[in-house]
């Protein structure tokens, strides 16, 4: 099971602030720093955690369950987030592997815009550019293959 570990600034001790999570793999922070998200592979969902003073994380609540927002292209366990980006304004950003789109989400959970990645079914990364006008996403052309090639492509961002 994953973990979520935590340094203070000038500790030199990491503490696990969140236990149990399935094949955790994306985790962002939400521009005001009081919400920390984190992207289950294999639970296709993204969690939410309130950040403490402390640094240590609260309440622990499901922010989306993708395959209700979306209907998945395929079904199977690695359908689910592999990262997530976080803009200025708090939507989120997630790489949904095996489904080759990138969901763009509200701060309330809501299903904004799909990205639909046509160099592959592999989406794994996402990165804006100073702007945020564009994204960047590394994408693995065919997952299920036995060497993943892969490329970085640029897709223009909607507002």
């Amino acid at each position: 099971m994953g973990k979520i570990l935590y340094r203070a600034p000038g500790g030199d001790q990491w503490a696990v602030v969140a236990a149990d999570l399935n094949y955790a793999n994306g985790i962002g922070v939400s521009p005001d720093q009081k919400t920390l998200y984190v992207s289950e592979t294999v639970g296709n969902c993204i969690l939410k955690y309130t950040i403490n003073p402390d640094g240590t994380l609260g309440h622990r609540s499901n922010f989306a369950l993708l395959n209700v927002l979306i209907k998945n292209k395929v079904e199977g366990w690695w359908t689910g987030p592999d990262s997530l980006k976080i803009d200025r304004e708090g939507n989120l950003y997630v790489a949904q592997l095996f489904c080759g789109r990138v969901l763009k989400l509200s701060r309330a959970g809501r299903l904004l815009h799909v990205f639909e990645i046509t160099a592959g079914n592999g989406p794994t990364n996402v990165a804006f550019d100073e702007s945020e006008q564009n994204l960047y996403v590394t994408v693995i052309k065919d997952v299920s293959a036995p060497h993943c090639k892969g490329c970085i492509v640029k897709i223009p961002n909607v507002k």
